[in-house]
């Protein structure tokens, strides 16, 4: 069995700035296979944060924990407050933030993609 190495930079902090548009490179929840229910609920966390805004659901993508193949998307939530970008930001959405899961930063590009 071949391992794999990986290695640790120092963690780099950055300031919550407030934007009209957020993206998250991977989202995950719960019976995240199927896209609508993904999307479900990726707008019942938004509610419960008290954040409203348009979602966008990207590139579907998957990675593998303890042999179990995780389900995730690109997401772009823009037509946001400042107060409510600053939520998401803070807060995320989805699940496994302790994989990396779930985390926003200000969108600079043109949404090409989703």
């Amino acid at each position: 069995m071949q391992e794999d190495i990986i290695r640790i930079g120092v963690p780099n902090t950055r300031a919550l700035i407030p934007a009209t548009a957020l993206f998250s490179p991977l989202a995950t929840t719960k019976n995240g296979q199927d896209q609508t229910r993904f999307e479900c609920e990726i707008k019942k966390q938004m509610e419960k944060l008290g954040v409203k805004g348009r979602i966008s659901v990207g590139k579907r993508r998957t990675f593998q924990v303890h042999g179990k193949q995780v389900v995730g998307y690109e997401i772009l939530v823009s037509e946001l407050t400042a107060s409510a970008s600053f939520l998401v930001q803070e807060y995320g959405l989805g699940g496994r933030r302790k994989l990396g899961c779930g985390f926003f930063e200000v969108w600079k590009k043109e949404p090409e993609i989703l």
